[in-house]
Order: C-alpha cells, then structure tokens, then sequence
C-alpha cells in the first residue's frame, strides 16, 4: 500500500499520487484485499438498518458519509451509538498489524473488537446522573428528662379543610395524650 504520502502537504501531491491515494484508501476502507476483501466482509457483518454497499461506494468521502449516516439495530447493544468510526480504526489497526507486525486478523474478530471499542467509548463518555438522595428518617433522641416527647403530623386537602394530631409520650413511652 502506497502511504508513504503521509509526510507531504496536499498541494505537493502530483495528479498520479493523488489517484493512487485515492485508490489506496478506496482499498484499504472498503475492500482491503489482502485476504478475501477483508473491509468488505466487515462492512457486511454490522448490524445497520440499511446494509453498506462497498460496491456502490465511488469515493472514500462519500464512504464515510454514507456510513456515518448508518443506524445500528439493537443486537449491537450500542443503542444511538455510532459503530461506524469503530470500524474504520479497527480496519486501519488490522492492516497495520498485518503489514507492520505479519498477524493476520479475522474479518469476524475484527468486527468484534470494532463493537467492544464502540461499547466501551460509549460507557466511558456517558454523563451518569447520581441518584435522588432520600433522606434519612428523623430519629428523635430520647432524653433522660422527665420533659414528654411530641409527635405531630398533618394532612390537607385541596378543598381547603385538614387535619392535624398529636401524640405525646413521656420518658417511659407512655402515652399522655
């Protein structure tokens, strides 16, 4: 593959260079094939609304676009999250471990590790809200004194009449009134 491209502006670039950047990248994100149409296979496996096409795609813009675009059904597990970036990093590694490091990944293990990293972005930038904190109930120390201990409630209703009690105990629990 001809990236070797990397170090040089855009406007350095001659027509030849850019034709072959263009089909590098046209190769490498939706047919890689190095072993099967590599890109292709995975593109197929994602569980989106509508399927990608590699195919039908004539440009690597308008293979992002379109992708970036794709919905992911529920077996994902990634809810409204998107799969689509995922999968191009994990397309992108996979080559650079087949040509840097000579390992082969499986299409099926790839797409893989493209849902596990989509999963685990997704839990590690959600804003997780701390639930409502019930309060603790009031607890009425008791005294040693002889003074008694008054319970009140209360209760209204929206036609304008309520009703109020009391209980009141003494040092030993009884009640008084």
């Amino acid at each position: 593959m001809h990236f070797q491209l990397a170090s040089t502006s855009p406007t350095d670039i001659s027509l030849s260079q850019q034709n072959v950047l263009f089909v590098t990248m046209m190769n490498l994100f939706f047919i890689f094939s190095s072993s099967v149409l590599f890109a292709q296979k995975i593109w197929s496996l994602a569980p989106f609304k509508s399927p990608l096409i590699c195919a039908s795609i004539l440009s690597v813009t308008e293979g992002i676009a379109s992708s970036s675009k794709a919905i992911c059904l529920p077996p994902s597990g990634l809810g409204g999250g998107r799969l689509s970036p995922w999968l191009f990093w994990t397309i992108w590694s996979s080559r650079n471990q087949l040509i840097f490091n000579k390992k082969q990944t499986l299409a099926e293990d790839a797409y893989l590790l493209a849902i596990t990293r989509a999963k685990e972005w997704q839990s590690a930038n959600q804003t997780q809200s701390l639930p409502a904190r019930i309060p603790d109930p009031l607890v009425i120390p008791r005294s040693h004194s002889i003074d008694p201990v008054c319970c009140t409630d209360a209760a209204w209703k929206t036609e304008g009449s309520a009703c109020f009690g009391w209980i009141c105990k003494d040092s030993r629990n009884q009640t008084i009134f």
